[in-house]
């Protein structure tokens, strides 16, 4: 599934917020049985988005690299299978587009997001929790999606290559 346990609306992040914030809470009671504070479940879930789109941002590396090599394989067929005045099959023409949405999905995800001081502000503060548990929320998406797009270009790749060997898989 693309997008199972992703918060999108307000009202799903707002929710994981306190999902978040009462575990957190829960977990780490003083010795005295005194819980922490909110504060600092808040920014225990800050950084955590912080750490999960780190995270995103080197399985993304991993799928782009992935996707170089599809490219380079796509591109060693074209070159020895199509003349300059005939266009290449169809089937290698549809794994590559996948190959290269796989891309700019992948690119999403390493987009880099800013913070400065001003989110550490207490009003601003749970603003900035929104916005990073959303851009987390897409990127997961977005990586999953390049994912599966990935695979589906390799697939389309062997199918062309066993199909080129004369062996009929349909």
């Amino acid at each position: 599934m693309l997008w199972p346990d992703t918060p999108l609306t307000d009202e799903e992040i707002r929710t994981y917020q306190k999902l978040w914030c009462k575990q957190y809470v829960e977990a780490n009671r003083k010795a005295d049985g005194a819980p922490e504070s909110s504060d600092k479940a808040r920014t225990s879930l800050y950084d955590r988005m912080y750490a999960n789109l780190d995270s995103l941002d080197t399985k993304a590396g991993v799928v782009m690299t992935l996707n170089g090599l599809v490219f380079a394989l796509y591109g060693i067929v074209i070159s020895q299978k199509s003349l300059p005045i005939l266009p290449p099959p169809p089937l290698l023409v549809i794994g590559f587009i996948f190959a290269v949405l796989a891309v700019f999905c992948s690119l999403v995800v390493v987009r880099v997001v800013w913070s400065s001081s001003r989110f550490l502000e207490h009003k601003t503060f749970q603003l900035a929790i929104d916005q990073i548990v959303f851009i987390r929320s897409i990127r997961t998406i977005a990586h999953r999606l390049s994912i599966l797009l990935v695979s589906i270009a390799m697939v389309i790749f062997v199918l062309y290559v066993l199909q080129l060997m004369g062996i009929r898989i349909f």
